[in-house]
């Protein structure tokens, strides 16, 4: 076969398939990418949420095709083109994620050839792939999957755009450091890529690698991760999109470390080995803004204001509460239909107080009615009690809720 009879398979429309996936999934995707939140391991938790990267394992699931990526599949028996999956390499991946992923549902995937690229030695293939209502035609998430066939570029044809990233010339504004498991592929494979390269250490050796590798998406969850939780206040749906390109691979147990720079709506970032090389480069994310102090409709005159506005006094007064209470908080307190959200900042001493709204980073995040958080305050209702009747809701770190009484007995003196 010539390689410029690659060139053919542009425009090239794929099967529009079914996808179905339940919050059981969602939660084994997130366990797949390093979650430890309860807001997106457990399926009761008031804050649970889908984390939008996993729509880049929907175009997969449920397949057991072992190596051969949907793409190839689909275009295995195309005229004068053959493809050898042992020289496929995912290069890039660009994900928009439109509306926030529902824990569960019945969607439609579409997918096409988006461009086939002459890169000199190596040929590029970029499949775009959509989630799909199928019921209102609206578009959840677009994947862009840029797929490097080794060897088989030189043909002459046209080179295609690339998009290069320029990381900040700073020390990073934020740094997020995980230790994957040592059976993190194990975990999530099971999300759908059942490429042996990932689980055979025979396999793994025999193209050159000591043992089996950690997916380049596995990666690129950990990554999504530290830029919700740092830049979105944990609300993965303010994460707009995300771009990376895959660098070099990660062996399950590695230490991934993620610098991250912020400039306006865009995060840039990079994602490394620990005392290694770079794994995700040329990456950036686009967020979107925080929501207003009221939610939705008209502000309302909350009882609890003045408690919080006690809090912020004893924040400002003793600075030495960041150090028994190290944790912020992200209050979101309902009253007649509406939701008001209030930050408050426990953990850092030169930012101590209380602001209106939502903010990056929060590590515990409270849901009571107004009522409610004023009775809890004075000590006229049981905190145990409140949350065994569902008045209070907790995600994030529900432990760190007990560290609260340390700031609500420093403002009740006030």
């Amino acid at each position: 076969m010539s390689n410029a009879n690659l060139a053919k398979l542009a425009g090239f429309t794929l099967p529009e398939s079914p996808v179905v996936y339940t919050s059981r999934d969602a939660i084994l995707y997130a366990l797949g990418v390093g979650a430890r939140d309860l807001s997106y391991v457990y399926e009761k938790d008031s804050a649970f949420a889908c984390l939008p990267t996993y729509s880049t394992c929907l175009k997969i699931k449920g397949d057991s095709f072992d190596v051969i990526p949907f793409t190839v599949k689909s275009v295995m028996n195309f005229p004068d083109v053959k493809i050898n999956p042992a020289m496929l390499l995912h290069g890039e991946q660009f994900s928009e994620f439109r509306k926030p992923l529902p824990t569960g549902g019945s969607f439609v995937g579409r997918g096409k050839i988006i461009g086939v690229w002459d890169k000199g030695k190596n040929a590029l293939l970029e499949t775009e792939f959509t989630l799909v209502d199928p019921k209102t035609n609206e578009i959840y998430t677009r994947d862009v999957y840029g797929m490097i066939i080794r060897g088989a570029g030189g043909w002459g044809g046209e080179k295609g755009t690339s998009v290069e990233v320029q990381i900040p010339k700073r020390t990073p504004d934020a740094v997020v450091e995980e230790t994957t498991f040592p059976n993190q592929n194990h975990i999530f494979r099971l999300s759908g890529d059942y490429n042996p390269l990932h689980v055979d250490p025979n396999l793994a050796q025999m193209v050159g690698f000591p043992g089996p590798i950690l997916h380049g998406l596995a990666t690129y969850g950990f990554a999504g991760r530290a830029v919700i939780k740092t830049y979105c206040g944990n609300d993965p749906a303010r994460l707009k999109n995300m771009r990376v390109r895959f660098a070099n691979p990660v062996m399950p147990g590695d230490t991934l470390t993620t610098q991250m720079w912020q400039d306006g709506s865009k995060v840039y970032f990079q994602t490394s080995v620990k005392g290694g090389k770079v794994a995700l480069a040329n990456a950036v994310a686009e967020i979107r803004p925080a929501q207003a102090q009221v939610d939705s409709g008209p502000s309302v005159a909350l009882k609890s204001q003045a408690v919080f506005d006690r809090m912020h006094e004893a924040l400002q007064q003793n600075k030495s509460l960041t150090e028994k209470v190290k944790a912020t908080y992200l209050f979101k307190i309902t009253k007649g239909g509406q939701t008001t959200s209030v930050f408050v900042d426990a953990k850092n001493k030169d930012k101590a107080g209380v602001r209106p709204g939502e903010a990056a980073g929060a590590d515990c995040t409270i849901t009571m009615a107004d009522d409610d958080f004023v009775a809890l305050a004075a000590g006229q209702l049981d905190a145990m009690s409140a949350f065994g009747q569902g008045k209070i809701k907790i995600g994030g770190n529900m432990m760190l809720a007990q560290k609260l009484s340390a700031l609500t007995q420093e403002a009740a003196k006030l």
